[in-house]
């Protein structure tokens, strides 16, 4: 028969495993949600650049959102001329919450017209929806200019 104090000792130790398991479990589980906001950033940004690359816009335009809401519609008529010859990622950095980023990227494209290569340099803010569990880019499309007539 065990006495008072063995039997508390037993019950203590038994918190301790059990807080200790669920302090396990919780960051367990926030690695996985984090890895999981990760691997959505890089989707969300390859996405992103395959629909530029094709040059479809529209689609390219439905990943800018602010925090207030999506922005106002684009005419993406303009950039029919343009096609991307590469899509560079040169940078990218995250908050310590992991809830925005600053991708910074290369571009090289060209007008299809003139057929000279022009550069980019395009500092991209992204930011993390939790509701939506995805991420949007704040801002607009890549100012490609006409460096050439």
């Amino acid at each position: 028969m065990q006495n008072k104090a063995q039997a508390s000792s037993g019950t203590f130790a038994g918190r301790h495993v059990a807080v200790l398991s669920v302090a396990l479990i919780v960051t367990a589980c926030a690695g996985m949600e984090t890895r999981d906001r990760l691997d959505n950033l890089e989707l969300s940004v390859t996405t992103y650049e395959s629909a530029l690359r094709w040059g479809d816009y529209d689609a390219a335009a439905l990943y800018r959102v602010s925090r207030t809401g999506p922005y106002p519609p684009i005419d993406t008529e303009p950039l029919q001329a343009i096609r991307v010859a590469s899509y560079e990622i040169v940078n990218q950095a995250l908050n310590a919450t992991q809830t925005e980023a600053t991708v910074t990227v290369l571009f090289r494209y060209y007008y299809q017209d003139v057929g000279q290569v022009a550069t980019l340099r395009d500092v991209q803010k992204w930011w993390y929806a939790t509701a939506a569990k995805r991420w949007f880019l704040d801002g607009e499309l890549p100012d490609f200019q006409r460096h050439y007539e």
